[in-house]
């Protein structure tokens, strides 16, 4: 009943199933980090950090740049994939890298953004 609700609701509102899902993801993928370096006590800030800024700007932003490419490049063959996939990785992981260490830095609170205090 329940996967049934989320299933409708999130087919019904993808930028929210997206935000979500990204903001999970990327919060998981902190908190596994963590866990492999061996933290004795977890930074949880520093995860819902992540988790507020993945999901609130990364999450409707991938949404519509996929829209984007699945338009301009319709198809699912091996060449349209690979063409997908070399512009994602040229046009958006670059500034979206460095919009990610800059906002966390700033939802941090830290004044000076490239210097790592």
């Amino acid at each position: 009943m329940a996967f049934s609700f989320l299933r409708n609701f999130f087919g019904k509102h993808p930028v929210l199933s997206n935000m979500t899902t990204v903001g999970f993801l990327y919060a998981a993928g902190d908190v596994s980090q963590q866990t492999i370096v061996g933290a004795e006590k977890y930074n949880w800030p520093n995860t819902t950090n992540i988790a507020i800024l993945t999901g609130g700007v990364f999450g409707p932003a991938y949404y519509y740049w996929y829209r984007f490419l699945d338009k301009r490049f319709p198809g699912t063959v091996l060449r349209v994939v690979l063409k997908k996939m070399f512009l994602d990785q040229t046009v958006i992981s670059i500034p979206f890298t460095a919009f990610f260490y800059v906002g966390l830095s700033i939802l941090e609170g830290k004044k000076r953004h490239f210097s790592g205090s």
